[in-house]
């Protein structure tokens, strides 16, 4: 430890693990079960305003509002997918067999973003 006017001074290696051990005081995990009725009370109270101030700062984003724009997303990219074939034939003037390649590709990619998206 070194010091720096009147404050002292640690490294990072030193003192990281404490900080971002997820750990209370004495190195022992705090569980809201283990503690008193009150403790607990308070933790629940802090854990939600906590919450409340997340969600104001939008580090946060409620389940709907992400599922709407994940909609908007897929919405442009499949959109977007279903037009290139033609896109390809007009620009590129791709043969019919190999548009057939990009759209059983295509459909594929749809075909797992639809089975993750489901998950």
């Amino acid at each position: 430890m070194s010091r720096k006017g009147n404050a002292p001074l640690y490294a990072l290696a030193d003192i990281g693990p404490a900080l971002f051990s997820g750990r209370g005081v004495g190195g022992s995990t705090i569980s809201p079960d283990e503690m008193d009725p009150q403790s607990r009370r308070a933790w629940y109270q802090s854990e939600n305003e906590r919450l409340k101030f997340e969600t104001d700062q939008r580090h946060l984003i409620p389940d709907d509002e992400m599922a709407r724009e994940q909609a908007v997303l897929m919405k442009a990219v499949a959109n977007s997918m279903d037009s290139l074939p033609d896109v390809l034939e007009r620009e590129c003037g791709m043969t019919g067999a190999q548009l057939e390649l990009v759209q059983t590709v295509i459909d594929s990619i749809r075909e797992t973003m639809y089975i993750e998206a489901a998950e």
